[in-house]
């Protein structure tokens, strides 16, 4: 019997996410039990236009380059920033509310598995327990991968033009043209890594809180106040009297390199808690 063209299309939308999930590792992919488990509607959720967001900080780069031989670029920007500096409160509201619903989301994951006995069951299969922690993470972003996705576009078009703004009032164009094209660059990269890393972050440490104080409400507002006290962490440096290298790491590498670090802690520590109190 010929496939009708919704079939068809369904048919090619699953071929499609399940070539897509063979580039994840194991534990993310929409396959995998654990996740499948936690989706239930959700399984269709894409994964960003990978490419195109590619194609759109290259881009980018290419115009800072530019930039050195053609300064005029900048001068093109301004009409732009405007419209950006509008819009990006609006970005920053989605940014915040989908980091609250992974939280609430990865928090039920392990509460509810520890309310019902059941994670003991998860450890008979073959996967490793800190693999199901991560696949339980991973559920909670599949769930927000749409917003995500978005975000990404937008931050991708409308974040050059305000990050200028910021970079050019710290190092002004015309005393610190190649440091602050390099600011630039690194800003733009580091807003993007950012998106991708601080919401497992706040999954992991969901799941770690989720882990300790098995009661949801009590470890989601224990989730609140961390993310709150990260973002001061992240910020509060930024205000001190630096030299321009150490402004760089303060600027742009911490803020990448401390959700790495904290993913991988609040990992350990949720795995030490479980094996603490008997899941081994």
């Amino acid at each position: 019997m010929a496939m009708s063209l919704r079939d068809r299309l369904e048919a090619g939308l699953v071929d499609r996410a399940n070539q897509v999930d063979q580039n994840l590792p194991a534990w993310a992919r929409r396959g995998n039990p654990i996740v499948m488990r936690h989706l239930g509607g959700w399984y269709r959720a894409e994964l960003p236009e990978v490419r195109h967001l590619l194609r759109l900080y290259f881009a980018q780069i290419f115009i800072l380059l530019l930039s050195f031989v053609a300064p005029f670029v900048f001068v093109i920007m301004i009409p732009f920033m405007t419209a950006c500096l509008f819009l990006l409160p609006f970005g920053f509201y989605f940014y915040l509310r989908m980091l609250l619903q992974i939280m609430v989301d990865a928090v039920a994951t392990v509460t509810e598995e520890l309310r019902g006995n059941t994670l003991e069951l998860l450890r008979t299969t073959p996967y490793e327990l800190s693999e199901i922690l991560l696949s339980k993470a991973a559920s909670a972003l599949w769930r927000q991968m749409g917003i995500l996705s978005s975000l990404l576009l937008f931050v991708s078009i409308v974040s050059l033009p305000v990050l200028a703004v910021q970079v050019f009032s710290e190092w002004p164009l015309t005393e610190y043209p190649i440091v602050s094209r390099l600011a630039l660059m690194s800003s733009l990269t580091s807003v993007l890594l950012r998106l991708l890393l601080e919401p497992m972050m706040i999954a992991i440490l969901a799941i770690a809180l989720g882990v300790s104080l098995p009661h949801r409400g009590i470890a989601t507002v224990w989730t609140v106040s961390m993310m709150a006290f990260y973002y001061l962490l992240v910020n509060l440096p930024r205000m001190l009297p630096l030299s321009w290298p150490l402004r760089f790491a303060v600027e742009y590498a911490l803020p990448v390199g401390l959700p790495i670090l904290l993913t991988l802690i609040f990992m350990r520590y949720a795995i030490y808690a479980l094996m603490r109190d008997g899941i081994d």
